[in-house]
């Protein structure tokens, strides 16, 4: 049993880290201002929280990192938990600023075409 649970959350967790690399970021996805943020654990969670998937809450995860968007400001701030450096991490959420969804998912694409939707003025502003 102990087996089986820890081969669940392995799985789980590896699932988290895991970027779409077969579909690209749509083609006129804007370059983002990217700015880094380490803070402590209960501004992570503040910040991260909402986005986590229900799994990840349910199973009472820890978010590693996040990425919060701002197309009316043209910026992508990233959070990530003070004192603890992951590459992967840090790339993930990179990703994530660059347009890539994970495997299955079209939120940051279904997210761009709402903005731009909104705003059919923006490409005379570029």
């Amino acid at each position: 049993m102990k087996r089986a649970i820890a081969i669940t959350a392995a799985l789980l967790a590896g699932a988290c880290t895991m970027i779409d690399t077969q579909r690209a970021a749509p083609d006129d996805w804007p370059r983002l201002a990217l700015y880094e943020h380490h803070v402590p654990v209960g501004e992570l969670w503040r910040q991260c929280y909402p986005a986590m998937g229900l799994w990840a809450k349910l199973i009472l995860a820890t978010p590693e990192g996040c990425y919060r968007l701002s197309f009316d400001r043209m910026r992508c701030d990233m959070y990530f938990f003070k004192g603890y450096e992951d590459s992967r991490v840090t790339q993930h959420e990179r990703e994530h600023c660059a347009g890539m969804d994970h495997p299955g998912d079209s939120t940051l694409h279904n997210a761009w075409t709402k903005w731009k939707t909104a705003h059919p003025d923006y490409k005379l502003a570029q």
